[in-house]
């Protein structure tokens, strides 16, 4: 089991074929309150253990960080140790 805090961005790769994920959630699905960014954006440098070889087009869909509107203030809240 992992636990991801609400409103935290989080992926994941299985290693196995045929695998299942499930997610328990705090709210009912909103579509429109959905929010992501590019699986390889480079701005997070993640290394996948394997190469990404599914993924839905919703996800391949999603903005690079850069490009979207809290991207500037979250840099700046981070170069101000906030």
């Amino acid at each position: 089991m992992v636990y991801v805090p609400e409103g935290c961005v989080h992926g994941l790769q299985t290693r196995e074929d045929h695998s299942e994920v499930t997610y328990q959630v705090s709210h009912s699905y909103t579509p429109a309150a959905e929010r992501g960014v590019h699986y390889d954006d480079p701005a997070f440098g993640i290394r996948w253990p394997r190469a990404v070889s599914l993924i839905s087009d919703k996800d391949r869909r999603w903005p690079r960080y850069a490009t979207e509107p809290c991207a500037s203030r979250a840099k700046r809240l981070v170069r101000r140790g906030q």
